[in-house]
């Protein structure tokens, strides 16, 4: 009688096997935003952000994954998110199958390392928002708390707990730095822009369960819907 062997695959967490990939590289890479939220939350993830360094190393992480047949879905993004500031980002969209047997939707992208401080900066919002976490599962601040002035309030491990503390609190701490407010131009039109991008973010947030405080780290302020209309 013949036997039979049955193969046992192992089941990796998303993370770990999303970021093992480039690991394979020798690479480094983290995944921010959403993702690290919902985590800390308990809250089931849809999708998940990751930053790389360069072009090539998305690409070869989504040749990886072609290889591997897990590629669902895949198409490239150019954005351009603040007019005046030519910070412009590529990203690869895709929707790839997991170990753990999961459709899962990945945004990887990459910048030009003189844009990479702006990027990150502008696209900081609230506290809740500015932690991300590396293949270790080790969780670290995108924005450091010297980088918007606040290196006197907050140290390092200070900043790490309160961005962490407001998370999973569900607490909503605005965090625009002053010179990317400051620096966003002078004409009406981008203000008006930035300010209803602002108020969308805030209203996804809120949708999810968070909670405003009204706490400012900075002297950004936004100005409400009313106003934004009132403004055109």
């Amino acid at each position: 009688m013949s036997k039979v062997y049955q193969k046992h695959y192992e089941q990796i967490p998303d993370l770990q096997f999303v970021l093992g990939k480039i690991h394979e590289f020798r690479m480094e890479a983290f995944v921010y935003g959403g993702y690290v939220r919902d985590t800390l939350r308990n809250v089931p993830f849809q999708d998940m952000d990751v930053q790389v360094s360069c072009r090539e190393i998305a690409l070869a992480f989504i040749q990886s994954i072609e290889e591997s047949n897990r590629m669902i879905h895949l198409e490239t993004r150019t954005t351009k998110d603040h007019p005046e500031l030519s910070l412009e980002y590529q990203c690869y969209t895709m929707v790839i199958q997991t170990p753990m047997n999961t459709k899962l939707k990945i945004d990887i992208s990459y910048s030009d390392a003189t844009s990479l401080e702006g990027d990150s900066l502008g696209n900081c919002d609230f506290t809740a928002n500015n932690l991300m976490i590396d293949y270790s599962g080790k969780l670290s601040t995108r924005i450091k708390a010297y980088q918007i002035g606040l290196r006197k309030k907050f140290s390092e491990a200070e900043w790490l707990a309160k961005c962490i503390r407001d998370c999973i609190d569900g607490k909503l701490v605005w965090m625009i730095p002053d010179r990317f407010s400051k620096n966003m131009g002078t004409s009406m039109v981008s203000q008006i822009e930035f300010m209803k991008k602002m108020n969308l973010r805030l209203q996804k947030m809120l949708s999810k369960g968070f909670t405003l405080t009204g706490e400012h780290l900075t002297s950004f302020r936004l100005a409400n819907a009313v106003d934004v209309n009132k403004m055109r």
